[in-house]
Formats: structure tokens, sequence, C-alpha cells
């Protein structure tokens, strides 16, 4: 349902009049094969898709530190669990990613990152691995038509 996903309900709109969402899945699931998609390719495309969905149903919560700035902790590590699952990613690398940074090239320092930086973090993340997933299909598209 895409109410259930912060990025999806940002437009208000849940349904197209006119648009049968089943036939177009078999549609675009007709064109993949055609174009020479392998079902592991589809099924990690679709993995992709829901964890990038998953990742924007995170959310942060400040995490008060006595010896340094406050910083952030995720709220909810099932929808965590969820999104690093279908990213192939293990939790703690992907909770690492999110409410973390590095400075420093020669001497690093890891500090926190507020609620505002990681949930910028978790958009930036989304918004990388879905342009890449798109620059994925257009040059498997590209070689299958030129080739």
């Amino acid at each position: 349902n895409p109410k259930d996903y912060w990025y999806l309900k940002q437009s208000e709109t849940e349904t197209i009049e006119g648009v049968d969402d089943a036939g177009e899945l078999d549609q675009l699931l007709s064109a993949m094969l055609k174009l020479g998609l392998r079902q592991t390719e589809i099924q990690d495309v679709f993995k992709t898709l829901g964890g990038v969905l998953e990742l924007g149903n995170i959310s942060f919560d400040v995490k008060s530190n006595s010896t340094e700035e406050d910083s952030s902790q995720v709220a909810n590590s099932e929808v965590l669990a969820k999104a690093a699952g279908l990213l192939a990613m293990d939790v703690e690398s992907l909770e690492w990613l999110l409410t973390k940074r590095r400075i420093g090239r020669h001497s690093v320092v890891i500090i926190g990152r507020t609620v505002a930086e990681a949930t910028n973090a978790r958009d930036g993340l989304s918004k990388m691995l879905y342009a890449n997933l798109f620059l994925w299909l257009i040059q498997r598209i590209n070689m299958e038509v030129c080739c």
C-alpha cells in the first residue's frame, strides 16, 4: 500500500484513474524478460526498490551523550533490519552509515550525525541507490538493443 511508505505518500496519490497496476506490472516483467534480464536480476531490481522504500521509513531519535554533542540513533530498528536485508547489507553497517560520519584523512575522527543529518544521509543514500539502479537498467537496455 503506498500509504505505508514515506517516499510514496508524499505525492498524496494512491491510484491513477484508468491505470491497472497489476496489468502494468505484468507488462513490466514481460519487458524485462524480453530484454534479457535474468530472473535473479529482476529479483534484485525489486529488492533494491523495496530497500529504497524501506530506507525512507527509517526514522531517528536524538541520542543524548554526556561527553560529546547529541547525535542520532535509529528509532525503528525493525525497519532498519528490513531495509538492510533487502539491500544485502548487515544492519550494523547500514546504521553506522546513516548515523555516523568520518572527518579527516590522516587522523580520522568519527562523530555522530544529528537527526537532521541522519535524515539527509538516509535520503541521499536512497537517491544514490535509485539513480544507480536506473543507470544500470539503461545500460542493460542499451546492451540488448544495440548488440
